[in-house]
């Protein structure tokens, strides 16, 4: 069950208010680290930076003089993902035969539905399915890349409570992005960046779609919005290895596994 917060205005408890609100008065300054909240009925407040849900969402300042910095401190980031993405994909090679079948999978069913519906319905279809299961190979990724087993417990109290929540969250990222590439590349890129960490806040926190879309973008604009230029650089890499398609099986554990390192990285931030 989703909390309720109340802000406390000088005393009066302005509310209830979403996780949703709650980001929102964030992302417009309305609500600082410091600002006193009740989390449901609890009669005392404590400061947002202490509210675990809340806390990562705040966006740190950058020094002026740490600007300078900025563009080295990002190709030394993206050096290091791809290194530490390759590493990762050579000692966990069975996941690029996971990406290969997943490509087979995806080729095949594509196939299918074009032949079955047409070129524009079975291709919508096709974009469907391929979202569904690139985030779903995202979310175990992100298991494999915390160290962590694949257990009944795994599928039975964390995967099994969101897959509805997933399955809907997969088809509309996968609806806008189609109508983003229909007006222009441009939008289509976009939703892909900013939703990219959907997924990886449905497993960790069970927010629901909108919660986890709007998490996805505060995670994204934080330190400065370093970690939004380096998701754009994997982003437009990915779509051109998907465009080749024989590269995939290679390319996309290390894509997935450098998205787990920066969901990791922006959300201890």
């Amino acid at each position: 069950m989703q909390n309720t917060y109340y802000i406390d205005l000088n005393g009066i408890k302005d509310g209830p208010h979403n996780l949703v609100n709650i980001m929102r008065r964030i992302r417009t300054g309305k609500v600082g680290p410091d600002t006193l909240i009740h989390v449901g009925d609890n009669p005392a407040s404590m400061p947002a930076k202490q509210i675990e849900e809340i806390s990562h969402f705040f966006v740190r300042e950058k020094a002026p003089e740490a600007s300078s910095q900025t563009a080295s401190q990002t190709t030394l980031s993206i050096s290091s993902l791809i290194r530490n993405s390759w590493q990762f994909t050579l000692e966990h090679n069975i996941m690029t035969v996971y990406a290969g079948l997943l490509v087979l999978l995806n080729v095949m069913a594509s196939m299918w539905l074009v032949g079955s519906f047409g070129y524009l319905q079975g291709g919508l279809l096709a974009w469907i399915f391929c979202v569904t299961c690139h985030n779903f190979y995202l979310v175990f990724m992100l298991r494999l890349y915390r160290g962590q087993t694949f257990s009944s417990d795994f599928f039975n109290n964390r995967l099994q409570p969101i897959l509805g929540t997933l399955f809907l969250s997969c088809i509309t990222l996968a609806l806008m992005m189609a109508g983003g590439l229909v007006l222009l590349v441009l939008p289509l890129v976009i939703v892909s960046v900013y939703y990219i960490f959907v997924p990886f806040l449905m497993l960790d926190h069970k927010y629901k779609m909108v919660e986890s879309m709007h998490a996805s973008r505060l995670l994204l604009q934080k330190n400065n919005q370093q970690y939004l230029r380096l998701v754009v650089i994997l982003i437009l890499t990915h779509y051109i290895c998907m465009t080749m398609i024989v590269p995939l099986p290679l390319t996309l554990p290390m894509f997935a596994a450098a998205l787990a390192e920066l969901y990791e990285k922006a959300s201890s931030s």
